[in-house]
């Protein structure tokens, strides 16, 4: 079994080959004018401006860029749908329906960003508008919209947001206790409960609780975390160091997106194949959120 410290390295180390070795890019260095990325980059600067913490994050792509390929699918009606049957106007805007999701989701998400985001929506539209007839648009647009509304609908009740009840720490060995300097109780408990994207429930893949507090291998972790992860650890190597300062630098939702857009630019990808799933890495925000599960 895989150790976290070797699998966070293994990741980390993944991700910096795909961008030393020229694979990962800026978006602005490769092919311009796809409007899924476009959408994708200003997504990811809404979470930056509201300052959305990784876990929620996670959640929040999903909802996007579930609504995203809903709209784009229910016009090209090509994959099973996440969410929304397709039944958009067959000669609707590809473009319109993805740029006009996707706006229509974040407003509702970041009321506080909406003159900013429709700016970015009518700088999209003009783009569209030089390759396409004003009818289609406006179909694109209403289908967007529709399908949006309805991706925030469905989530809405995915018990995220319902308040949970008081936590009360307990004094037994091996129950959690709040990191020293005032990490107080545990954040987004909800996420236990949380109706999953793809998953059928969220102890689908729940593995087993840790260890008997007596066995070795508890024993051989809690020394690891302890020797390893001390702020002047003796053992911990430079690059442990700095995958660490790596993996807190960003929220992963922006890490891999950047790396997704990216391949999905420098190969030319049209709307639909960059619409997710169909994207690089397949349902990454999905599988973010599950396995926050």
């Amino acid at each position: 079994m895989k150790s976290p410290t070797r699998f966070a390295i293994a990741s980390a180390g993944a991700l910096t080959a795909l961008i030393l070795s020229g694979a990962v890019g800026s978006p602005a260095e490769a092919a311009p004018n796809n409007v899924v990325v476009d959408w994708n980059q200003t997504m990811l600067t809404a979470f930056a401006a509201a300052n959305v913490p990784a876990p929620p994050a996670n959640r929040l792509g999903a909802v996007v860029q579930s609504a995203v390929f809903d709209a784009v699918n229910g016009i090209e009606r090509r994959y099973t749908p996440i969410h929304v049957s397709p039944a958009a106007p067959e000669d609707a805007s590809v473009k319109a329906a993805a740029a006009a999701a996707a706006h229509e989701a974040l407003v509702k998400l970041f009321p506080a960003q909406g003159s900013l985001l429709d700016a970015a929506f009518a700088a999209s539209l003009r783009s569209v508008d030089e390759e396409e007839g004003g009818r289609a648009i406006a179909q694109g647009v209403a289908w967007g919209n529709k399908v949006a509304d309805a991706i925030l609908a469905w989530r809405s009740a995915d018990g995220f947001s319902t308040t949970p009840p008081p936590y009360n720490f307990r004094t037994a060995p091996g129950a959690y206790q709040p990191t020293p300097g005032g990490s107080g109780p545990p954040r987004f408990r909800t996420l236990a409960t949380t109706t999953p994207f793809a998953l059928t429930s969220p102890s689908q893949f729940r593995p087993d609780g840790p260890p008997e507090l007596t066995s070795e291998r508890y024993a051989h972790d809690f020394n690891e975390v302890k020797t390893v992860g001390a702020l002047n650890s003796t053992v911990r190597t430079a690059y442990q160091t700095q995958t660490a300062v790596f993996w807190q630098s960003d929220a992963p939702v922006a890490a891999w997106d950047r790396v997704t857009d990216s391949v999905a630019l420098q190969h030319h990808f049209n709307v639909m194949r960059t619409a997710p799933p169909a994207r690089p890495g397949e349902h990454l925000h999905r599988r973010r959120h599950n396995r926050h599960l």
